[in-house]
């Protein structure tokens, strides 16, 4: 009986090794230590997904040679086995080099086009979304504006998440963030619009340039019916082009053009630039 009890248990252990374990463990930041949380975290062996707590803290259920994905918006993605992770999983931040800005005495002013809205979108958190907006050649940027519509009985829990890049001017390639990673997580307090106050940083030529957004909530909240409904719900125009909408599920690598969601009405952000023109 006894020879019994050891082979059952022995079994149990080398099963649980091999198909079966539970990461439970912490996220942090490479530099300050500090932890991380909403970091999306998928399973692309088994395509589950969960996100870190506010004290960065996920348990995830995996098997030994799992494939699991860290993202989170401003820091480099990281992919690992289950089986190499440890109690403590560090996320290096995405490089921003800004420039050292001369400020002018511009009047600070609406830069772009005005935009008239004539629908709006529910951001989902099961990826990234990627608004083209248009930059003046020789300007300044001091604050960016989304004008929003909040709606009663839709989540207003979570966290979303902004970063302006560059995209090159061949193909749509996001590598090089502009600004700092800026992350509302009190969205209760939103009203009308959301004002994103940068860093001044300069654009001295027209390139493309993309925000980045990204919408995450607790996970004891993922399953709610209207997950792919929260607030708040950003303002659009339909009068756009094909390349001024992209998104990317989490757990994969392609981006997706608008023109792949819509056939006729291609949307665009409704977004106020501010700043002024540089003196040079």
């Amino acid at each position: 009986m006894k020879k019994i009890i050891i082979l059952i248990t022995l079994y149990i252990s080398v099963y649980s090794f091999l198909y079966g374990q539970t990461i439970n463990s912490i996220v942090i930041d490479a530099k300050n230590k500090h932890p991380l949380n909403f970091v999306s975290i998928y399973n692309r062996s088994t395509h589950k997904f969960t996100v870190t707590d506010n004290s960065g803290k996920f348990k995830l259920n995996t098997s030994k040679n799992d494939t699991i994905e860290f993202r989170m918006l401003g820091y480099q993605e990281l992919i690992s086995e289950s089986s190499d992770l440890n109690d403590t999983i560090v996320l290096n931040p995405r490089h921003v080099e800004l420039e050292t800005i001369l400020l002018t005495n511009g009047e600070n002013k609406k830069l772009n086009d005005k935009i008239t809205t004539n629908f709006q979108l529910g951001l989902d958190y099961m990826g990234t979304y990627a608004f083209k907006i248009n930059i003046p050649a020789n300007s300044i940027i001091t604050s960016v504006e989304l004008p929003i519509k909040q709606r009663p009985h839709f989540l207003s829990d979570g966290t979303i998440n902004f970063q302006i890049y560059e995209s090159d001017s061949a193909k749509f390639m996001l590598n090089n963030p502009i600004t700092e990673l800026i992350s509302i997580d009190d969205l209760s307090v939103l009203d009308e619009k959301i004002v994103l106050d940068f860093d001044d940083f300069e654009v001295k030529e027209k390139l493309n340039f993309y925000i980045l957004i990204t919408r995450t909530i607790p996970e004891n909240k993922m399953t709610n019916s209207r997950y792919y409904s929260l607030n708040p719900f950003l303002k659009f125009d339909k009068k756009g082009k094909t390349d001024d909408y992209y998104y990317k599920f989490n757990g994969t690598d392609e981006w997706k053009m608008s023109g792949e969601f819509y056939e006729k009405d291609k949307p665009r952000l409704s977004i106020n630039i501010y700043g002024y023109q540089s003196s040079d």
